[in-house]
C-alpha cells in the first residue's frame, strides 16, 4: 500500500497548462520555459499548499472532491502565475550561474557561514482570528530587505487561503570568521493587508558559524518567528 500526495499531479498539470497557455499568447514576460523552470515552478508552488495524501480508493475519492474546490483551484493557480513569474525573472543569470556555482562549489567548501532557518509565522484577523488572506510580508535587517537563499522564495512574500495564512522566508546565508562564531542577528517582519492597519515587530536569531553553506533545506532547521494579529483600520 502506498501514500500518494494528489496535489503532485494536480499542481504539475496546472503549472504545464499554464505554462503552455503563456507560450500561446506570446506572454512577453515568459522568458523560458525549459524543463528545469516548469519543475521549479511546480516545486515553488507544493511547498506553499497543503497535500492531500491518499492511501485507498475511498481515499481518492475523498481527494478529488478536495480539488474540485474552486477557492483550492484559484489559490493554486495564483501561486503558479507568481512562481513563473519570479522564476522567469531570474532564471537568465540563473542558468547562467548555475554550472559557475557547482565549479565554486570546491573553492567555497571551507568558508564558514551563518546559516540561516526557514523562518515560519502566520498572519491571522485581530477580531475573527481567521488567517488574513492576501497579505504582503516583509522580512528586513538593518541594511533593508533580506536577500533570500532561493531564488524561488520572495520577499515580500504573500498569504493564500491555501496556506491558511502562513508564510515563510529562508535568509541568505552570512559569511562567519570562523567556525562556531556566535552572534545574534536582529530581523524585523512587517505585515500589511488590504483594510488593515501595518504591524511590524522585530526578533531575534542566535546562530553559530558552520564550516560551509547550506544550500538544501533542513526541514529539521526552522523557527517559528511571531504571529500577526491584524485589526481593521
Amino acid at each position: 500500500m502506498n501514500v500518494h500526495n494528489q496535489m503532485e499531479e494536480y499542481v504539475s498539470d496546472r503549472v504545464r497548462d499554464i505554462y503552455r497557455q503563456l507560450k500561446e499568447k506570446e506572454s512577453p514576460w515568459l522568458t523560458c520555459s525549459c524543463e528545469s523552470c516548469i519543475l521549479d515552478s511546480i516545486s515553488y508552488v507544493l511547498n506553499r499548499v497543503a497535500p492531500h495524501y491518499v492511501v485507498s480508493g475511498r481515499g481518492a475519492v475523498y481527494s478529488s472532491q478536495v480539488l474540485n474546490d474552486s477557492q483550492l483551484r484559484a489559490d493554486v493557480d495564483a501561486l503558479a502565475v507568481e512562481a513563473i513569474r519570479i522564476i522567469n525573472s531570474v532564471q537568465r543569470p540563473y542558468h547562467k550561474l548555475s554550472s559557475n556555482l557547482i565549479a565554486m562549489s570546491g573553492q567555497n567548501e571551507q568558508q564558514p557561514f551563518f546559516n540561516f532557518p526557514v523562518l515560519n509565522g502566520s498572519v491571522y484577523d485581530g477580531s475573527t482570528f481567521e488567517p488574513v488572506i492576501d497579505a504582503e510580508i516583509t522580512l528586513k535587517s538593518k541594511n533593508g530587505v533580506v536577500i533570500m537563499q532561493d531564488f524561488s522564495w520572495p520577499n515580500p512574500c504573500r498569504t493564500y487561503k491555501s496556506t491558511k495564512g502562513s508564510f515563510s522566508f529562508w535568509p541568505e546565508s552570512i559569511p562567519a570568521a570562523k567556525e562556531n562564531e556566535i552572534r545574534k542577528f536582529t530581523f524585523t517582519a512587517e505585515a500589511k493587508a488590504q483594510g488593515y492597519q501595518t504591524v511590524s515587530q522585530a526578533f531575534e536569531i542566535v546562530v553559530a558559524g558552520e564550516p560551509k553553506k547550506r544550500i538544501y533545506i533542513n526541514n529539521s532547521l526552522t523557527m517559528k518567528i511571531p504571529d500577526f494579529i491584524l485589526f481593521n483600520s
